[in-house]
């Protein structure tokens, strides 16, 4: 195997910007179309919510390309791959893809779907039962703890 070591800091550099992007997209995203759809404005609401809808293909594939680059990293850097703040990473984002797929989307297309009806008081009672402001914020706490971890590396 070749001598990959080198790469080692533009790997990680890579990694960090494509998360960071991926962070900004997921995070930003939910932070607006909340505030948005927290107006009660079905219209608005609708017209963001399809926005974000729309970034998903992108979204997807920037976290994929910031995991590999994360693997890349680990094995140019030479860190160990069962280091405790790498298999807590992997819990984290095990857990987003769990929250995203399982609560998230189903709470978000509601609201866009009530959205898209022009309904702004089945858009606003949507938003009042907080089901997706919670996940919302389950999210952002998660990606905190993944950027705890890769920055601090705490048990390394």
């Amino acid at each position: 195997m070749p001598d990959i070591s080198g790469l080692a800091p533009y790997l990680k550099f890579l990694h960090v910007v494509a998360m960071i992007t991926a962070v900004t997209l997921v995070v930003g995203g939910d932070v607006y179309f909340l505030r948005v759809a927290s107006g009660g404005h079905a219209v608005a609401t609708a017209r963001l919510g399809h926005a974000i809808r729309r970034r998903g293909p992108i979204t997807g594939p920037i976290i994929e390309i910031g995991v590999v680059l994360g693997i890349l990293t680990v094995l140019a850097g030479g860190f160990n791959f069962l280091a405790p703040w790498l298999i807590g990473a992997y819990i984290v984002v095990i857990l987003l893809a769990i929250l995203a797929f399982r609560y998230g989307a189903p709470a978000f297309t509601a609201i866009l779907d009530a959205a898209d009806t022009g309904d702004d008081t089945a858009v606003a009672s949507l938003i009042a039962a907080g089901g997706y402001r919670r996940i919302a914020i389950v999210d952002a706490l998660l990606f905190g703890v993944a950027i705890f971890l890769m920055v601090v590396k705490p048990l390394a």
